[in-house]
Formats: C-alpha cells, sequence, structure tokens
C-alpha cells in the first residue's frame, strides 16, 4: 500500500487536473474559433462536466453566461478566458 503525505497528494491531484485542461483546451478552441456562443450541452461536452455542475458554476458566479428567455449560452471567447484563468503553471521543478 503506498502513502501518500500533503505535497505529494497536492502534485498528484494538480498534475491530474493540469492534464485533463490540456486535453480540453484545443476542443475548446476549435469551438470557439468556429462558433460565438456555446450552449449547455455543448460547454458540458467540452468540458466533461455535468449540467448541473455548470449550473452550480452560474449559480455561485463562477462561469459567465447568458439567459435569454429559458435558453441559457455561453460565450465561447469568456469561457474560454475563464478556463485560462484556472491554468496551473508548469515549473521546472513540476516535471521532476
Amino acid at each position: 500500500m503506498q502513502v501518500f503525505n500533503r505535497d505529494d497528494l497536492s502534485r498528484c491531484i494538480r498534475d491530474e487536473l493540469a492534464d485533463a485542461f490540456r486535453d480540453a483546451i484545443p476542443k475548446i478552441s476549435r469551438l470557439i474559433n468556429s462558433k460565438e456562443y456555446l450552449t449547455n450541452d455543448e460547454l458540458a461536452d467540452l468540458t466533461g462536466w455535468s449540467k448541473r455542475s455548470l449550473a452550480y458554476r452560474r449559480k455561485s458566479g463562477q462561469l459567465p453566461y447568458i439567459k435569454r428567455g429559458r435558453k441559457i449560452l455561453y460565450k465561447a471567447e469568456e469561457v474560454y478566458a475563464w478556463l485560462e484563468m484556472g491554468a496551473i503553471k508548469r515549473t521546472s521543478w513540476d516535471n521532476q
């Protein structure tokens, strides 16, 4: 059985999140270049987040969105910028 200390666990989580975002950003970038707005379904597909998770992020003010009647839209440019704000910068120490 492997035992992790706090730093190991933190590094592991950071690396997994960085990999997930690194994989998702090209997909998001392609869509951003082709569409001005994303639907809830499109954003859920691109990020891998559930619709409930998107709703939570909207309601808590974390995720920028537009609501027209019952339709929820996300301005692709704003979503990309929002995702980039959460990007983890790799350092030379991370590669060890």
